[in-house]
């Protein structure tokens, strides 16, 4: 190394690392014209993605007897974090996926694979002219959740997070109320028949 006065990077100081963005969201719009265009199986990863938070992988765990209609809870078993398992709040979305579809037993996904599945989303995406973001469901569900009930503790605990610090610093952004109770009052729309994976 060189002594500090033969250094020319003493004394500078390193430039700010820019903010992170902010997590990528559906708008209401487009999740009303997702859930037009999906077939029963998509429209279950969008409902369970979008209206309860879950990620992909916890939704493809998911069984119907997972889902306590009468006690307005689902149960999220143990996944990627430790604090994955968790009980998660139905919003009306999700009772409305209920009168389209008649639950069964089992998986939700039906056992689908992720290839299939992958196929379907995007034959809904293609429909809908809408393309999400990675993971923009469950960034989705933080954002409106915690703009409409204004409240990190709630939205952490549904979210399976550590804290709500880490809820409040990934989901506080520019989501008006207006647009968080259009996104809780979006119904599951019918369902288009199965098609073969």
């Amino acid at each position: 190394l060189l002594p500090a006065h033969l250094n020319p990077s003493t004394g500078l100081v390193p430039p700010e690392a820019p903010p992170p963005a902010p997590p990528g969201i559906v708008s209401p719009a487009d999740m009303a014209a997702l859930l037009a265009a999906a077939d029963p199986l998509t429209l279950r990863w969008l409902v369970f993605g979008g209206f309860a938070g879950l990620r992909s992988s916890e939704t493809s765990r998911l069984r119907w007897e997972d889902i306590r209609w009468e006690e307005g809870q689902l149960y999220v078993s143990p996944g990627k974090t430790k604090n994955a398992e968790r009980w998660v709040t139905l919003h009306a979305p999700v009772f409305a996926l209920r009168r389209v579809l008649a639950p069964a037993t089992g998986l939700v996904l039906a056992g689908l694979g992720s290839t299939p599945l992958q196929r379907r989303r995007a034959r809904t995406f293609k429909a809908a002219a809408v393309w999400p973001p990675a993971n923009a469901l469950r960034h989705s569900f933080g954002s409106y959740h915690l703009a409409a009930f204004n409240d990190p503790a709630k939205t952490a605990v549904e979210m399976g997070h550590h804290s709500p610090a880490q809820t409040f610093a990934a989901y506080r952004r520019a989501v008006t109320r207006a647009a968080a109770a259009a996104w809780w009052s979006l119904p599951a729309a019918p369902a288009k028949p199965t098609t073969p994976g």
